[in-house]
């Protein structure tokens, strides 16, 4: 699974495989499907309704590593396809478009005159929309998701085009 550090290193290799084999059909790839929804679920909050292995509850340093390991897994897939796919399937001109496919939702207080409610959605909005969209389209990594980046150029510009799915908006009421 996503702790496992090797999973970085075969998922690329698979993106690469499949670029080379397929780049003469394909030219637009998604690496990744609404990455954090193997976050959220499966290491944070799992629900009788939906649940992703290992479905555990508050496992913070392990969901903070699954997360930065999905950021990596599509930089390295992105790469891997960039360079394996050198066919320009539908003649436009470009060999490959590489991007994720991303849910993102809006945040709203629950009570927008109390300033925990304000903050706790801006957290949330932050860690759900932000943290791992920043990583792989600016190259600033919050591995730590507190706030603080990292500039790493081997994250950055690894972002073609961004997919978008929106379910709902979210209201986030503090304590």
């Amino acid at each position: 699974g996503w702790l496992d550090p090797d999973t970085i290193t075969e998922i690329a290799k698979y993106a690469g495989f499949c670029a080379k084999e397929f780049g003469g059909e394909v030219d637009l790839w998604a690496t990744e499907n609404e990455p954090f929804a193997v976050v959220l679920p499966g290491y944070l909050m799992p629900t009788a309704e939906r649940s992703n292995p290992p479905g555990d509850t508050l496992q913070i340093p392990e969901a903070k590593t699954v997360l930065t390991a999905l950021i990596e897994a599509h930089a390295r897939m992105y790469d891997a396809i960039k360079a394996n796919d050198t066919a320009d399937a539908d003649g436009d001109g470009k060999d490959s478009e590489v991007g994720v496919v991303y849910a993102m939702a809006p945040f709203a207080p629950a009570d927008p005159k109390n300033p925990v409610d304000v903050q706790g959605a801006k957290n949330a909005f932050y860690l759900w929309n932000m943290v791992y969209l920043n990583a792989v389209a600016k190259g600033d990594l919050d591995a730590n998701l507190d706030g603080h980046t990292v500039h790493r150029d081997d994250l950055a510009n690894r972002m073609d085009y961004i997919g978008i799915n929106y379910y709902t908006r979210i209201t986030v009421q503090g304590e």
